[in-house]
């Protein structure tokens, strides 16, 4: 069994401690601690500053580690055979689609955006793992993962996965439900540490505006603020693709294809990868996150 305490505190010196018991069947499945909960501190405290920690098991059973992620080769053109000459034309195949190219300077540059490295369609239940308690639930259901925040507070509780990345392109589309204001679809990238709460996360919300942050063990650093992007689209039961391109100390921001922010930090140079809502106005909000998909540079 696994037990998750809630760390809460009014000063970075002054703990009280509070526990929350919960039980994790994936991670009692995996070995290991997939999920994590860290609470968004600014670097002036004014609220409460909050961070969950999960305890991992003394004694894990064996896992067997993931398949090495391998690039999708480029598929091979096949010659169509010269035409003989009739006297009525034969239609032909409809043209395959491709994706637009890249915009010049785009930091993806180099990538093949029809293929991803890694892909995963959220029909497998043991490639994430993550929250399910009182406060939050995250599962894999037909085809999306189903992350639900219950209280609107100020609490991040998260889902990881089993891939690793340094410097990459990692994107999901996000479905968020019934919502309001800066409730919000999370991706994270580059998340470490002995429980998983240290990285780096966008999240985009409900009323249009995204902000990029960096959790620190607990200790959350706005790198981005709140910013408003027409590429965001608004309200109840809209689907945004966001995603994450980190190139060395280079973040960059990316709503449905298009890079609209970048900013630098190198605190974290490798990690995992992670899914969330952010209940910040709507208790019980529902996000369905689709197509997790992942290049590599």
């Amino acid at each position: 069994m696994l037990v998750t305490y809630n760390l809460g505190k009014k000063s970075m010196l002054n703990f009280r401690l509070k526990p929350l018991l919960t039980i994790s069947i994936v991670s009692i499945i995996l070995g290991f601690t997939l999920g994590s909960c860290s609470s968004p501190v600014d670097a002036t405290p004014v609220d409460d500053i909050a961070t969950s920690v999960a305890a991992t098991l003394t004694a894990q059973p064996t896992r067997t580690p993931p398949p090495t992620i391998t690039g999708i080769p480029s598929p091979t053109q096949i010659l169509p055979p010269t035409p003989t000459p009739s006297s009525t034309p034969t239609p032909g195949p409809s043209p395959t689609a491709t994706t637009p190219p890249l915009p010049p300077g785009d930091p993806r540059d180099g990538l093949n955006l029809s293929q991803p490295y890694y892909e995963d369609a959220f029909d497998v239940s043991t490639t994430w793992g993550g929250p399910y308690n009182e406060a939050a639930a995250n599962m894999i259901k037909d085809g999306y993962l189903e992350a639900i925040d219950y209280l609107a507070d100020t609490y991040v509780w998260w889902s990881t996965t089993l891939p690793q990345g340094t410097n990459i392109y990692a994107e999901t589309t996000a479905e968020i439900f019934s919502c309001s204001g800066k409730d919000s679809a999370g991706i994270g990238l580059r998340i470490q540490g002995e429980t998983l709460n240290s990285g780096y996360a966008l999240e985009v919300s409900c009323d249009g505006y995204y902000r990029l942050r960096k959790f620190s063990a607990g200790v959350v650093e706005t790198l981005i603020d709140w910013t408003a992007s027409n590429e965001i689209l608004q309200g109840p039961n809209a689907s945004n693709t966001i995603g994450l391109v980190a190139r060395g100390s280079a973040i960059h921001v990316s709503i449905n294809r298009v890079i609209v922010a970048s900013t630098e930090d190198f605190s974290f140079q490798t990690g995992t990868f992670a899914l969330y809502a952010n209940a910040l106005e709507t208790p019980g909000l529902i996000v369905h996150f689709k197509d997790f998909k992942l290049w590599y540079f």
